[in-house]
């Protein structure tokens, strides 16, 4: 899904409701809220390509696009290549048909 630019407006505030939201039951805490983009439908740069460049959403800050996201949850770099890799081995080895074929047939 491309997002448009009322969305990116509804992101941020939903962001701002995740900290008042945190804040107001853990007044001393940290907290850290991110929208994520964990695919670019884009071959360029996500936020170049973005209707508004994203505005008002700052990129790293407030948005994760990609490996920006999946990095941090695998702790590894360049992760979206790897999860790429993976569809890719499992589409050229039919995993998923076969699994498909034995449930329906």
């Amino acid at each position: 899904m491309k997002p448009n630019v009322g969305d990116f407006k509804k992101y941020l505030r939903q962001i701002y409701h995740w900290y008042a939201y945190y804040h107001s039951q853990y007044p001393k805490g940290t907290a850290v809220a991110r929208i994520v983009f964990p695919y670019n439908p884009y071959k360029k740069y996500f936020w170049s390509k973005t209707i508004g460049h994203g505005l008002p959403l700052e990129p790293v800050s407030e948005a994760w696009v990609e490996d920006e996201f999946w990095d941090f949850i695998s702790d590894d770099k360049n992760s979206m290549a790897h999860i790429k890799a993976i569809f890719e081995q499992i589409k050229d080895e039919g995993i998923l048909e076969k699994k498909f074929d034995a449930l329906f047939n």
